[in-house]
């Protein structure tokens, strides 16, 4: 997301205190200043900019001011930090104001999702059939300039709804199509695709952001890494349109400064897209079913472990190692085929067999022993147990985490619904899941197991 200054006057306790408020990621900042000493108790604070945009800033600390003096003035400036900020052209609102009814949001390869072919939905056609060139002539505005017999027209394929409406736990998620057309030594198109979740009923700003940040790292383990955001907004409020339904009017821009920062990394294809209907409809029935189960608390727990581990790239340490092997753990007994299922390495070894079968038997050769190997390292910096292997070898290490985080991965997004076989057609850049797959048996063998 771009960074944004805002000049504002904030209201502390009736006293109005002007501040900058710096949104740029986690380096965001509140300064505020005043003549009289001034006290931030905490909370939300409401602010209005010179341009009449409402700014509501969530989860403030409690924070004192210092003073400051000069030659011919002295006064009292503050730091203020915060959690997640709204700020537009809508209403003040607070940490408790069930008012939001939708959010819209953006990343850089959102349009990967819906990609169909090398130039995606846009296209031009050299040679146009003249009954076309004299239909342009026709009905052109006035201000565009004379279309010639040599034109060549450039076009939109015309789909501007990338997912439908697909009704989940979270809400209502859809992925559309904008598009922006520039004109000026040379004509582009430029793909403004967006999420939006419809809420079924209104929520805090709190339980919009958590719900936003889901549904961006479901799409993360879908593209392989956590992708950044460019925007989010959100609406309190409706309007009708043409076809008298109800659509959300996104006035009021969200900041989340706490969440996790995207990857700057960029693979190639996804597990999931929206590239024909058979691939649009298993993107549905996965995204259905992941909110549906990540509904249990506990195996909530388990995912956002499973991010924690899986979103932290190339860089491998022990501590990740220990988090891979508790996350099977953490996940509900009903996975479990004997309710009593206590032992970690026939927990990992279940959701191993299961991967191995939907991938190919001939595939993944000696997988539970990787798993037992993978869970014996975790015993040993966890119990001190015997070390069976060298741990401190890097691609030891490295091994033992990927086999992991893959075989969670891959089984929960198989219970999902999806087609494992797919990874098979993908090449090692373009997925974590997929180099895995391609380097296992040089891993293999590389490990000493």
């Amino acid at each position: 997301m771009k960074k944004q200054v805002h000049r504002a006057t904030f209201d502390l306790s009736g006293k109005k205190v002007p501040g900058i408020l710096t949104l740029k990621a986690r380096r965001s900042t509140l300064e505020l200043w005043n003549d009289e000493f001034f006290h931030v108790f905490g909370g939300t604070l409401h602010g209005t900019t010179a341009d009449a945009k409402a700014v509501s800033v969530l989860d403030c600390l409690e924070s004192h001011p210092t003073s400051t003096s000069g030659k011919e003035h002295s006064g009292f400036r503050g730091s203020v930090r915060f959690g997640l900020v709204t700020v537009g052209h809508g209403e003040h609102l607070d940490a408790d104001d069930e008012a939001v009814i939708a959010v819209e949001f953006s990343f850089e390869e959102l349009e990967w999702l819906s990609r169909t072919g090398v130039n995606g939905p846009y296209s031009y056609i050299p040679d146009p059939d003249p009954a076309l060139i004299e239909s342009l002539r026709q009905h052109k505005p006035d201000y565009m300039p004379d279309v010639g017999d040599g034109a060549m027209l450039a076009y939109f394929g015309g789909e501007t709804t990338v997912l439908p409406e697909t009704p989940t736990e979270i809400g209502t998620v859809s992925i559309n199509r904008g598009l922006n057309v520039q004109v000026g030594g040379g004509v582009s198109f430029t793909d403004m695709s967006s999420v939006a979740i419809d809420f079924d009923t209104p929520l805090t700003v709190h339980e919009t952001s958590d719900r936003m940040n889901a549904l961006r790292h479901f799409f993360g383990l879908a593209m392989g890494y956590l992708p950044v955001v460019k925007g989010a907004k959100i609406a309190t409020s409706r309007r009708t349109g043409r076809d008298t339904r109800q659509y959300p009017v996104f006035q009021l821009d969200l900041h989340c400064p706490g969440e996790r920062p995207g990857s700057k990394e960029r693979l190639g294809h996804r597990l999931l897209d929206c590239n024909g209907q058979p691939r649009k409809d298993e993107l549905r029935t996965v995204l259905t079913s992941w909110f549906t189960r990540n509904a249990n608390q506990e195996r909530r727990d388990a995912n956002w472990r499973f991010f924690d581990c899986f979103f932290e790239g190339r860089h491998f340490s022990i501590n990740r190692t220990i988090a891979a092997a508790n996350m099977f753990d953490l996940l509900p007994k009903s996975d479990w085929p004997h309710s009593k299922m206590k032992d970690l390495k026939r927990k990992i070894r279940h959701k191993a067999e299961s991967v191995r079968h939907a991938i190919g038997a001939n595939r993944l050769a000696r997988l539970e022993e990787v798993v037992d190997h993978a869970v014996d390292c975790r015993n040993h910096y966890v119990h001190g147990t015997p070390a069976k292997l060298d741990y401190n070898r890097v691609h030891v290490q490295a091994f033992l985490t990927d086999t992991l985080e893959f075989v969670y991965g891959v089984a929960e997004l198989i219970e999902c619904g999806w087609n494992a076989q797919r990874l098979a057609d993908l090449q090692p850049g373009d997925h974590p899941f997929a180099s895995y797959l391609k380097v296992y048996d040089l891993q293999l063998n590389r490990s000493g197991i």
